[in-house]
């Protein structure tokens, strides 16, 4: 007979993707001891306590249900973007979701085109403040999660009430009359990082130039429902893009791990405790499919969208124990983000913001840093991104002034050791009353 309730399936992954050696899910017959073989190679039983860890029956409160638009937009958003932000060479990893929710800051003092393509590109035409609070809320219910918006208001610049109480109405932070300095910077360098758990500790720099800063701050720690066991972490080959290289090979056979089945791919899921998340794994047939995978929305459509089941299969998995961390600048994120349709927001001349205050602002700098670690124990990451608003509009007309120092002034030699005027040091201090007569 040949038996389909139970299919080992070994798997090494890259970052979110992972390359694997295809079978046959039918089992010919075999015989007990061959069973016990393939049950546990390594003459280990399962450690069925896993199942009964005192963590995952620890109290934690209840959490309302996260609006159901919100996270339809933030998946489909995943999948706009991640053919366009995993196309680059080397390790990848970025923040959907992070980058989502801080355009969502955006859009809700955008107006005009601006607001169209945003809406438009972050699928959030029906989406209210309040929403997105009551998602920030289930978020934050859990343990595993931490996500947090602010916003910072440049001392010289008066943002629109109707504007702070939709940003309030988020629950997002408003730091008003900020110099932005350097003690600016660094206060939101500390804020970053005290909503990320630490992880991530940037030095932001900031000036007067900006009007207002954007941050949203992300952070996920989860543990896994069935752990590796660290004595069966082993070197073993890897083989990545550039060739072959030894890494720490994790190994867990579990029947909590989902498994699915593509056209062209594998999917493995490794769930957390309490099932609150955790990490999907999507596994090309071959190194050229993988090329072909990232490159076709659709696909990667599918491959997100399809159920990974943990009945019927118990799964044997090999996973690197790996880090990644990735910083997207200013540059490719305007590249990226304009592939997906969002182009005016950056432009100096065109954006529409006008619902934030009553000046002409566009998006002028950003940026986006990740950092992703997968272990024996869990899987812990976090993101930040930033958008900087400044001046825009078309230049105005230059008002055309005459200065002749052709009688007695004041000078000044000045070191600039600030962004801010303020921090001009005058070096020398004179008064030319006669200059010597033909000087050179």
């Amino acid at each position: 007979m040949k038996a389909r309730w139970r299919v080992n399936v070994s798997l090494c992954v890259e970052g979110m993707t992972m390359r694997h050696d295809a079978f046959d899910a039918d089992t010919d017959d075999i015989d007990d001891d061959e069973r016990l073989d393939d049950w546990d190679d390594d003459g280990d039983e399962p450690d069925w306590d896993d199942d009964w860890d005192d963590e995952e029956f620890e109290e934690e409160p209840l959490a309302p249900e996260a609006p159901k638009n919100v996270v339809s937009a933030i998946r489909d958003f995943a999948v706009d973007s991640t053919s366009e932000f995993l196309s680059a060479d080397g390790n990848v990893n970025y923040s959907p979701t992070s980058l989502w929710m801080a355009l969502m800051v955006a859009l809700t003092g955008a107006g005009g085109r601006t607001k169209a393509e945003l809406e438009k590109a972050l699928h959030a035409a029906d989406i209210t403040a309040s929403d997105l609070a009551d998602f920030r809320r289930e978020m934050n219910a859990m343990k595993a999660y931490d996500i947090a918006d602010s916003v910072w208001v440049w001392k010289g610049c008066s943002i629109r009430e109707s504007w702070r109480a939709t940003v309030h109405a988020m629950e997002a932070d408003v730091f008003d009359a900020e110099p932005f300095d350097a003690g600016t910077g660094r206060r939101m360098s500390q804020w970053v990082s005290d909503h990320t758990r630490g992880m991530l500790s940037p030095n932001i720099s900031v000036n007067p130039s900006q009007m207002l800063v954007l941050i949203n701050a992300l952070v996920a720690e989860g543990t896994w429902k069935d752990k590796f066991n660290k004595s069966r972490t082993r070197t073993e080959i890897f083989h990545g893009t550039n060739g072959d290289v030894p890494v720490p090979m994790m190994r867990q056979q579990s029947g909590s791990f989902g498994y699915a089945r593509g056209d062209g791919w594998v999917k493995v899921t490794i769930p957390f405790v309490r099932y609150r998340g955790g990490l999907t794994c999507i596994l090309p047939d071959d190194r050229s499919a993988l090329d072909r995978l990232v490159g076709d929305t659709e696909e990667l459509r599918k491959a997100f969208n399809a159920k990974a089941s943990s009945w019927g299969y118990l799964v044997d998995l090999s996973i690197p124990r790996f880090t990644v961390q990735s910083t997207f600048d200013s540059a490719s994120l305007c590249d990226h983000l304009a592939a997906l349709g969002i182009v005016s927001a950056f432009d100096a001349e065109n954006a529409d913001f006008s619902g934030m205050a009553d000046l002409p602002l566009f998006i002028g700098e950003a940026i986006q840093e990740t950092r992703m670690e997968v272990s024996e124990e869990g899987a812990k990451a976090a993101a930040y991104t930033m958008f900087a608003m400044a001046l825009g509009g078309p230049p105005p007309e230059p008002k055309k002034v005459r200065v002749r120092l052709d009688r007695p002034f004041i000078y000044a030699l000045d070191a600039d050791l600030s962004s801010d005027f303020d921090g001009n040091a005058p070096l020398f201090v004179g008064i030319l009353r006669d200059p010597a007569e033909g000087a050179e």
